[in-house]
């Protein structure tokens, strides 16, 4: 400066950094007199700095991970912005300082669930104070194994040896419900776990099912998941037990009688059941109780009584006897003279 200047203006000063300064005169033999007190001063920048570059999300299993480029060289701040709620509305979620060329937040909330889309954008800070424009929204799904809701009210009943299961419909509360498996046991198996009855997932909106597949005489439990469009799946529901009753054991109708020299022929029609082991034949007199005397195979359809006794009157009614050895009630009764 020469000696008529009475102002400085300082234009390498950078923003936010304290100086310190003093004047110092030169005389004009050369000499140098003492220096002036100090002073210092600080530059603050009005700039607005521009928004984060780049912003990318990344999921790991125990949070999300975003990743900015440094906008300028005068930003030390960053203002990480969330969606809280279930919209797209961004609120304030942590405020950083970095001054690396490339910047790394990770997001370990332990409100974040992995079945739920998340939405962040992040804000720029000067060393003067001054906040950027939002940066880009960017969207990502954390893979964070998230146990959803478990389908509540779990019914049902038998019918004809079928069971009608119904339980709430999870979808008109979530709709990133992807379906539904249904599990059953059967009570008294070794195995004692629930499998499920099919290995595709039922639509979302159906919250019924119908097993037609349970063996009578046999009792079952029932339990039922939800599966999500995220791969996430719910803990068992509440489970209900069925008993399938046992059909009734028909008896052999048509039965007929015939005396023939070597005996009394019975025959009879075969039942329209299956899983019958055979058919057993009894015979009494009158004043007396009825007594087994003889069986056959269920392909069989007759008998001959060989042990009856010229001129007396026989009682005879057959029994159907299934593959686990119960008997049918007696068939129509027949009476015929050796």
């Amino acid at each position: 400066m020469n000696g008529l200047d009475s102002v400085y203006i300082d234009r390498t000063a950078e923003p936010m950094v304290k100086y310190f300064y003093y004047l110092q005169l030169n005389d004009q033999f050369g000499e140098v007199p003492l220096q002036s007190a100090k002073v210092f001063g600080l530059y603050k920048s009005n700039a607005i700095p521009p928004p984060p570059n780049y912003l990318r999300p990344d999921t790991t299993s125990f949070g999300v991970k975003l990743v900015w480029n440094k906008p300028d060289e005068y930003v030390n701040k960053y203002h990480i912005y969330r969606n809280i709620g279930d919209d797209e509305n961004l609120s304030e979620l942590k405020v950083i300082q970095s001054t690396d060329s490339v910047v790394q937040f990770l997001d370990t909330s332990s409100s974040l669930k992995g079945n739920r889309v998340y939405y962040y954008s992040v804000r720029a800070e000067n060393t003067s104070g001054n906040l950027s424009r939002f940066s880009d929204t960017v969207q990502v799904h954390p893979k964070i194994k998230t146990v959803i809701n478990s389908p509540k009210q779990l019914n049902g009943y038998e019918l004809d040896g079928k069971v009608f299961l119904y339980w709430e419909n999870l979808f008109e509360k979530d709709e990133t419900i992807e379906g539904y498996k249904v599990y059953r046991k059967k009570l008294g198996d070794v195995r004692n776990e629930f499998i499920a009855l099919f290995d595709t997932l039922l639509p979302p909106k159906r919250n019924n099912f119908v097993d037609i597949t349970p063996a009578e005489g046999n009792d079952y439990e029932y339990s039922v998941k939800a599966f999500d469009m995220f791969g996430n799946e719910s803990n068992f529901s509440s489970s209900i037990k069925i008993s399938i009753p046992e059909a009734p054991i028909l008896p052999p109708a048509g039965l007929t009688a015939i005396s023939i020299d070597e005996g009394i022929k019975i025959s009879w029609q075969p039942t329209s059941q299956q899983n019958n082991k055979g058919y057993k034949i009894y015979r009494y007199e009158r004043g007396r109780i009825p007594k087994e005397i003889g069986s056959v195979n269920a392909e069989t359809y007759e008998y001959l009584d060989k042990s009856c006794t010229n001129g007396n009157l026989y009682f005879y009614f057959v029994k159907t006897v299934n593959n686990k050895g119960k008997e049918s009630v007696p068939s129509e009764e027949l009476g015929i003279r050796k």
